[in-house]
């Protein structure tokens, strides 16, 4: 019972220290908001959080793991749509080229991600390459 005890805990610290991660950059996409211009904000951590948590919702709900992971990281997809958003309506000139080839290439390796499983089908070789992309 104690080793319950012990991963309850974990799982729960990972969860709340994930949900920190994906709600830091608030205070800074506001501003940004609120002066209508980008400014120092680079739009790469934003696509970097849609193309991460976008791949663990993939392969969590490949693995069937709905309960935190799944839930946990369409949360983070959320945010980081709202991120890039924000970021794109306040972007001007080469900041909204940058952000358009990035968002582009970042949706294009989400659906071959997400084609990938519907295609070949669900097994466990597929299930360890999303997780080998999902790692790197």
């Amino acid at each position: 019972m104690k080793d319950a005890s012990l991963l309850n805990f974990v799982s729960t610290t990972a969860l709340l220290c994930t949900c920190f991660f994906f709600f830091s950059p608030v205070p800074e996409v506001m501003q940004m908001r609120n002066t209508g211009t980008c400014g120092d904000v680079k739009v790469f951590n934003f696509v970097s959080m849609f193309n991460n948590t976008m791949l663990w919702c993939i392969y969590a709900t490949c693995k069937g793991l709905y309960f935190p992971q799944l839930v946990t990281n369409v949360l983070g997809a959320t945010c980081s749509i709202f991120y890039l958003l924000s970021f794109w309506v306040n972007a001007i000139g080469s900041e909204r080229e940058d952000a358009n080839t990035k968002i582009g290439i970042s949706c294009a390796i989400v659906t071959v991600s997400a084609l990938y499983p519907l295609t070949m089908g669900v097994t466990d070789t597929v299930i360890r390459h999303l997780g080998y992309e999902c790692i790197v």
